[in-house]
């Protein structure tokens, strides 16, 4: 049975999924030249785009090293040692409640809003990233949708410490020199390597919800707070899962139970082709209250006083 917590009331406005809005998280996989793929064919001899290299005869663009798969078991207090891991997980789409507030979130109305998902859980895998790559669809299916909802981990705490007492923590002396070691070693070009997150408890009120699509795979962090994959509108979705893992259930995978309170409005523009105007819409309103909330903490922070 898994540890709960207590729970903030909280309506997520759902955001964009981008590499720049989740880079503290994990990293975006997608062509970042989907538009330009899908217009013309690779012509010979051109030159290809600066972040990627010919290959299969000039047919086709490589981009490398789009993401990380590095294994952390070795700061597991087993000393159990992780393998590669590849499943498959069949999702099906994820039953939305109907809510009666005027307002469901922020920016979004009742009459925008299909239904209500509640937050009931969340997990890490502590010692490892995990990556989640939709197959068997088109990446402009406007039915293939899903959400990557994401926490930042807090610092640890008397109350984290009685909370997760249950699960196995990582070697903090190891772990240390793991930060040093890798802040000292970014390689240009590549996505940010993600580190192990501490032991804390996830920090609820900086909680964030991503609307994602079928060009777009998602590594979540080693230790990364996330919920449950949650697929929206009519159809299933096969993913393809990567991560590492050793056998020790602490190890590979700890949960928290959530009080309920915290939730996220799907628009009814999801997977309705004739809504994708519609939905554009609603996102970029989100995304301009995010910004607005930014400018206001960082006036009432003082940062901006000469």
């Amino acid at each position: 049975m898994p540890p709960s917590m207590p729970t903030p009331s909280m309506r997520l406005d759902l955001e964009s999924l981008t590499q720049e809005a989740f880079a503290t998280f994990g990293v975006v996989i997608e062509n970042p030249n989907a538009i330009a793929s899908s217009l013309r064919r690779i012509i010979p001899g051109s030159p290809p785009p600066l972040d990627a290299v010919l290959a299969n005869q000039g047919t086709a663009l490589k981009y490398q090293n789009v993401t990380w798969m590095n294994s952390f078991y070795r700061f597991a207090p087993s000393g159990h040692t992780g393998n590669p891991v590849v499943n498959m997980f069949v999702c099906s789409p994820r039953e939305l409640r109907p809510d009666l507030l005027p307002f469901t979130s922020h920016t979004t109305t009742r009459e925008e809003t299909e239904g209500i998902f509640d937050i009931k859980i969340l997990e890490r895998h502590p010692f490892t990233p995990q990556t989640f790559i939709p197959i068997g669809i088109a990446s402009e299916d406007p039915d293939t949708q899903y959400l990557v909802i994401v926490v930042p981990t807090m610092e640890p705490s008397q109350e984290s410490e009685k909370i997760l007492s249950q699960y196995p923590e990582p070697q903090h002396e190891r772990l240390h020199f793991l930060r040093k070691l890798v802040s000292s070693t970014q390689s240009k070009g590549r996505p940010q390597m993600q580190t192990l997150q501490g032991p804390g408890l996830p920090d609820l009120e900086k909680t964030r919800a991503f609307l994602a699509h079928g060009g777009q795979a998602v590594t979540y962090g080693a230790g990364t707070w996330h919920a449950p994959m949650v697929v929206l509108g009519a159809k299933s979705i096969d993913f393809l899962v990567m991560q590492h893992a050793n056998g020790v259930d602490l190890e590979d995978c700890q949960e928290v139970e959530l009080e309920r309170g915290m939730s996220v409005a799907i628009p009814r523009a999801i997977g309705a082709t004739k809504d994708a105007e519609a939905l554009r819409a609603i996102l970029a309103r989100n995304e301009e209250r995010r910004r607005s909330l930014r400018l206001l903490m960082y006036m009432k922070s003082g940062k901006h006083k000469l």
